[in-house]
């Protein structure tokens, strides 16, 4: 029922409404990727599709709900802004910012419970990036939950003396 929801999705988008339509990332991004790409994204309506189980959060749901794919799929359609949540922090300012803007946008969540890592004071700004760490020799650059184990990578080769910036990319279109 997913190619439904896209055209039921574009249709009231269509008329003026804000919609916010949500499944599966596999679904998502595969099942649905000529309705959102034709109906949603060429036109430019301000549809939000959230991607829940996105990457390999859905693991225990089998390989077909595995949703590795979304993020290239979504970032090669026109007019689509992806973005991805870390924790649930993140995830609430995302999708008021989401919200507010006008155009379709694809936010990729993941299923199981994330570590925490930003507070209520977390930024978000369509188009870019969020230095955790300003300095460093080596940097290490990531979205959604990895973001957690950037930073405890980060720690580890600190801790050898070798300084880390981290980059958090919660936009992956358009990418900073």
């Amino acid at each position: 029922a997913e190619q439904n929801m896209a055209l039921m999705a574009s249709g009231m988008a269509a008329c003026g409404a804000k919609v916010f339509a949500a499944t599966y990332a596999t679904f998502a991004s595969m099942r649905i990727c000529e309705q959102v790409r034709t109906f949603i994204a060429y036109p430019n309506l301000d549809v939000k599709i959230v991607a829940g189980l996105g990457g390999l959060s859905g693991g225990i749901e089998g390989v077909t709900h595995q949703g590795t794919e979304d993020i290239g799929i979504m970032r090669s359609i026109p007019n689509m802004t992806v973005v991805c949540a870390a924790d649930a922090a993140s995830t609430k300012v995302i999708t008021r910012a989401i919200a507010e803007y006008e155009g379709p946008v694809y936010l990729r969540l993941g299923r199981t419970a994330s570590p925490k890592v930003f507070n209520d004071d977390y930024k978000f700004t369509i188009g870019k990036a969020n230095v955790l760490r300003p300095d460093g020799d080596v940097t290490i650059i990531g979205y959604g939950q990895v973001i957690s184990r950037c930073l405890m990578a980060a720690d580890i080769l600190e801790a050898q003396g070798i300084p880390c910036r981290v980059i958090e990319t919660p936009c992956l279109k358009p990418f900073d």
